[in-house]
């Protein structure tokens, strides 16, 4: 078993309302929700991204293809590629959460790189990754750390490689709540204890600038229903809608 153990400065993820340290919000939420709030299973889409991958250069054999997810949180996703084969690596602002991703591996016998970092600072070097996913993270940052998570990925990765982002739709029920808000700025709104961006795929595609290619863009939307207590009346509806984009880095 093998893991990597040097830790980055949280400074350049202090976000805009309050001052508050994303370490700390997602901290506190993993710490407190322990089990509850550790995935447990891949994303069918990271294995799409794999496959993907895998089409497009079938000569490359998994131990020689290294994956690094952002943001990895319990490690489900990499778990599982590296299951089959995959080098994987994962960074997670919460050092509760790469504790619990750690222990999954070893428990499984599973080899993986796991540390605490941030996404606008990844302690790797430039073009070692062939793949790396992002699921469910970016949303949670301002637009400066997203432009620079963003130019991070493209130094870390070889060319010809692919990642996997995730910006939410501009029909999501969250979006929609901070145009109602009059967020013009891509500033963070803070929504079941986590703050969600208005980072529109219009501003997405401008903050790639022309160094990666879409290569496949799909619009995933769930209807949430809330149900009485009775059970015989809904009584709230909200839209989850986000985009899944491959990018090939040029």
């Amino acid at each position: 078993m093998s893991f990597l153990t040097k830790k980055v400065d949280y400074g350049s993820l202090t976000l805009d309302n309050g001052g508050v340290f994303m370490k700390n919000l997602w901290e506190e939420l993993y710490s407190k929700k322990q089990e509850e709030a550790m995935m447990k299973f891949p994303f069918p889409i990271v294995m799409e991204l794999a496959s993907f991958y895998k089409k497009k250069y079938p000569k490359i054999r998994p131990e020689d293809i290294n994956i690094l997810e952002i943001g990895c949180g319990s490690g489900s996703n990499i778990k599982y590629l590296a299951s089959l084969g995959y080098n994987v690596y994962g960074i997670d602002i919460s050092e509760t959460a790469v504790k619990y991703a750690k222990n999954s591996f070893i428990k499984d016998n599973l080899t993986g790189h796991i540390e605490v970092a941030s996404v606008d600072n990844l302690p790797f070097k430039d073009e070692f990754f062939h793949i790396v996913i992002e699921h469910g993270v970016l949303v949670c940052v301002n637009e400066e750390v997203y432009t620079k998570a963003i130019n991070e990925i493209y130094r870390v990765m070889h060319r010809g490689g692919v990642a996997l982002l995730t910006p939410k739709s501009e029909i999501s029920s969250t979006s929609i709540r901070l145009k109602q808000d009059d967020n013009e700025n891509n500033y963070l709104f803070k929504d079941s204890a986590i703050y969600i961006n208005s980072i529109t795929l219009n501003a997405v595609v401008k903050i790639l600038n022309n160094r990666f290619n879409i290569v496949y863009l799909r619009r995933n939307d769930r209807t949430n229903y809330t149900i009485s207590e009775d059970y015989k009346f809904i009584t709230a509806e909200s839209v989850d809608s986000i985009y899944h984009i491959f990018i090939e880095k040029i």
